[in-house]
């Protein structure tokens, strides 16, 4: 959640402003999880996950605000769109998506997202279950509710953002979404699904994403030439960059439209993952003078691709689609977290601004950049040191062509695992919960069964405050407790179990649906668990279940505790 604090004396970098008065109120925005996380997942786990670890903190320092401080005016980010020209985006987003509120108000203006990051929001945040409940209960199959899910954000996303789009006449302003990664391959399947997710988000200011790879080539041109404004992604090398230039250009000349104004397209070209492949080969290598080049690839790249930019966006082509209101595919500068934490963290955003680009920062970069970061035009301002380092590294034998092919391999099959993962564990969360929602408590189950299965009511409707639910978890867990003392050995042990193969001898001690011992250790992910609890459980310290499933199929039912006498 954001928000917006005052401090006291918080440190400026004072080459990004100049002097201050210290008179003048300053602030630091906030992003930040809460330190008690509730997670419900319908699907394979049901749990409260007490501390998980926090994201970093987005302090944004600001140069003026008004007299009753109420309000952020300014900050390094307005600073470097409005003398460089490059649009600071934010890669990222998550519900509530009005935390990026604040985020606006310090300058971003714009937002990249791919399956990983809602692969990521997703799983990890309980504020998607009640529209993923409805979406079950309709009927929706698991496609069909991953894309309402994320195409909901999106949209959300758009009308913040919305503002800002028709500031510039539709110059920025932009919210990113992907098509399947399991297109990659696919070009008519690409240009198919590009053309429904346009019009499934229905926004003006949707970049809709495709990747640069060799068959998505023809679907960019395709897209575009619909009047489909595109963010084309997963661009490691210069030779597929200008293909993606040569797609824009060809896309917009096929349109047959009297006004290209409103088809804009941004070229996400990828910095950091270059250097992370281009340092093992020299490291590899192991020469000084190999050694030497560590963590210069990606930027020497980079420098290089800008100039492209510039030469293949002039000259009599390029002035002909200009006269029919043709914008120019800005280069965005993707991947721009440092991998290396031995390298500046604003290597990737310091040495690549200049104007007419995007730089889309993930939370560190973006912190990184505004509390230290330099505002200067620094991408083309040593072109000839840039081509130097670009033809000593292929001197030594780096293969760019082997270095854009694997990265591009790798950010497609990374994309594809997390898109998988997601679905994966929305089909499970969709199983559980129609299974859950249509149980029914047996005639002749003992009395803590029959409490036991009443719970789940209490659990699967838990949007509310996690300190309650853990009072009433605590509640039930001690009247099943203190029942079962006065029953034992009383109460038949097949009457619990309903299940003739667990033998008495284990001595189980009943609970209510889970035993979350010292809050430490929860299951966050089922994916790559065998066996699958339909509500949740902490297998580590002895956990209860409810439905037991072995690789999908049914096992057996039964309310257990392992072998755990501790109430928490």
């Amino acid at each position: 959640m954001a928000s917006i604090c005052k401090v006291s004396n918080p440190c400026f970098n004072s080459t990004s402003y100049g002097s201050r008065s210290s008179s003048t109120p300053k602030f630091v925005v906030h992003l930040r999880t809460s330190t008690f996380n509730h997670r419900l997942s319908a699907g394979s786990k049901l749990s409260l996950v007490i501390n998980p670890s926090i994201r970093a903190s987005l302090c944004v320092k600001c140069s003026q605000a008004d007299g009753n401080g109420s309000s952020v005016k300014r900050t390094t980010l307005h600073h470097l769109y409005e003398t460089q020209g490059q649009s600071p985006w934010y890669d990222n987003l998550c519900r509530p998506v009005t935390d990026l509120i604040p985020l606006i108000d310090s300058g971003v203006r714009g937002v990249t997202s791919n399956p990983a990051i809602f692969q990521k929001a997703i799983s990890t945040s309980n504020a998607y279950n009640d529209q993923f409940r409805e979406l079950v209960q309709a009927g929706k199959d698991i496609d069909s509710v991953y894309w309402e899910l994320v195409v909901k954000d999106i949209q959300d996303a758009c009308k913040l953002f919305e503002t800002i789009y028709d500031k510039t006449d539709g110059g920025d302003g932009y919210v990113s979404v992907e098509v399947s990664p399991r297109l990659a391959d696919d070009t008519e399947g690409t240009v198919e699904a590009a053309k429904w997710l346009h019009k499934k988000v229905e926004r003006s200011n949707v970049y809709i994403k495709i990747p640069a790879t060799a068959p998505c080539i023809p679907s960019i041109k395709e897209v575009i030439s619909l009047g489909i404004s595109v963010n084309v992604t997963l661009i490691f090398s210069l030779s597929r960059y200008e293909a993606v230039i040569d797609a824009y250009l060809n896309g917009l000349e096929a349109s047959g439209l009297s006004d290209l104004s409103r088809v804009t397209s941004v070229a996400s070209f990828f910095v950091s993952r270059v250097d992370t492949l281009v340092d093992k080969l020299l490291e590899k290598i192991g020469t000084p003078e190999a050694l030497d080049l560590r963590g210069k690839a990606a930027n020497a790249q980079a420098a290089l691709a800008y100039d492209l930019y510039q030469k293949k966006f002039s000259g009599p082509r390029w002035e002909a689609l200009v006269k029919k209101g043709a914008k120019k595919q800005r280069l965005l500068w993707a991947s721009t977290s440092v991998k290396n934490p031995a390298y500046p963290d604003t290597l990737y955003v310091d040495p690549l601004i200049g104007p007419d680009t995007v730089s889309t920062m993930p939370d560190q970069a973006l912190q990184a950049f505004i509390d230290h970061g330099s505002v200067a035009r620094t991408i083309d301002a040593n072109l000839s040191e840039a081509e130097g380092i670009y033809s000593a590294l292929e001197k030594l034998g780096i293969d760019w062509g082997f270095v854009g092919s694997q990265l591009e391999l790798e950010g497609v099959d990374s994309f594809k695992k997390s898109f998988d993962s997601l679905l994966d564990s929305l089909q499970e969360k969709a199983n559980t919960l129609k299974d859950l929602e249509t149980m029914s408590t047996p005639k002749n189950a003992a009395w803590v069964v029959r409490k036991i299965i009443d719970s789940r009511v209490v659990l699967i409707n838990s949007n509310s405050d996690p300190g309650a639910l853990v009072q009433e978890v605590r509640k039930l867990e001690k009247q099943a407790y203190h029942h079962l003392q006065q029953q034992l050995p009383s109460v038949p042990w097949k009457s619990l179990t309903m299940h003739r193969h667990i033998h008495p001898r284990h001595r189980f001690l009943w609970t209510v649906l889970f035993v979350l011992k010292r809050w430490r250790h929860s299951i966050t992910s089922f994916s790559h668990v065998p066996i699958a609890l339909r509500c949740g459980l902490d297998f580590s310290t002895g956990c209860n279940y409810l439905e037991v499933l072995d690789h999908g199929t049914k096992s057996w039912s039964g309310f257990v505790s392992r072998q755990s006498r501790e109430i928490v």
